[in-house]
């Protein structure tokens, strides 16, 4: 353990020795705590299931997976972040529903966005990691179609810097000239959002999707990956496509959002923002309360 994970491991530690807690709020697997807590409750938060899920993605998934089940069935209470990952937590691990409690994370708070565009083109914005399940080349291979015939869009990417892989991809799909890599601030982020024809976001699976209420805080309107959480959280203020790694459907709604009329972009910006009400840091933590509240 090394950084800040060790400051704060050891920082936790001093503060449970102190005793001076009623509950201990693990958020993530790490069960050193148990040492510490005697019989004081304590409440788990589980981000998704991906290793469960996925577990071909990830290099050792399988002690991580014992050790959150194992916290799970222990715990006073559980926290999901999705009704989704709620579900998953239910099929795999046989969790008591009654133990889970769903709770969404908040919006952003997003600051005024300059009206100047950074990138001055047309593009689509697919924003951090693309390894693994995040479906990154079967997104890849869809642009390659729509990009044929739409020779003035761009593809912008952020995260880190593409591999070797990743690149001989690129060039083999022809579009050296179509992506454009760029690593921004987290100002510079806002602006990638509000300029963007669309936001892609084709995972295989995520617990919730932030990047999701991010673009709807920008009034980026948001193409998703017809699966696990996505329809939950974003509901009627998203266009949908069904990719599963293989087959696809994304280059047909490349083109149906592109070629929307202003009318209707405006219309599915308003439903984002009407969905974006439904996520408050207020309320997500006055849930925790209650739940706190119970267990004492």
């Amino acid at each position: 353990i090394h950084g800040a994970e060790f400051i704060n491991k050891r920082e936790s530690i001093k503060m449970l020795n102190s005793r001076d807690f009623d509950i201990f709020h693990a958020t993530f697997f790490d069960d050193y705590f148990l040492s510490y807590i005697g019989k004081k409750p304590f409440v788990v938060t589980v981000h998704d299931m991906m290793p469960e899920i996925y577990p071909q993605f990830f290099p050792s998934p399988y002690p991580e997976s014992l050790r959150k089940k194992s916290l799970c069935e222990k715990a006073a209470a559980v926290i999901a972040v999705s009704e989704n990952t709620k579900k998953d937590l239910i099929r795999i691990m046989n969790i008591p529903e009654s133990k889970i409690h769903v709770i969404y994370h908040g919006g952003p708070n997003i600051r005024e966005i300059g009206t100047y565009a950074i990138i001055n083109k047309p593009y689509f914005l697919y924003v951090g990691q693309r390894d693994a399940y995040k479906n990154f080349e079967r997104t890849l291979r869809d642009f390659s179609s729509f990009s044929c015939i739409y020779q003035n869009v761009y593809l912008v990417c952020t995260g880190k810097p593409f591999t070797a892989y990743e690149q001989s991809l690129v060039d083999s799909l022809r579009l050296r000239d179509k992506i454009i890599y760029y690593r921004p601030t987290d100002e510079e982020m806002l602006n990638l959002y509000a300029h963007a024809i669309a936001f892609i976001y084709p995972s295989l699976y995520e617990g919730f999707g932030m990047p999701i209420l991010e673009a709807f805080a920008c009034g980026c309107p948001v193409l998703l990956n017809s699966r696990s959480c996505f329809p939950e959280i974003a509901q009627d203020a998203a266009i949908y496509f069904e990719s599963d790694g293989q087959n696809s459907n994304l280059a047909d709604k490349f083109k149906l959002i592109y070629m929307m009329s202003k009318e209707e972009r405006s219309k599915m910006i308003e439903r984002q923002k009407s969905r974006l009400r439904s996520f408050s840091w207020a309320q997500s933590s006055q849930k925790l309360y209650e739940i706190y509240y119970s267990i004492l």
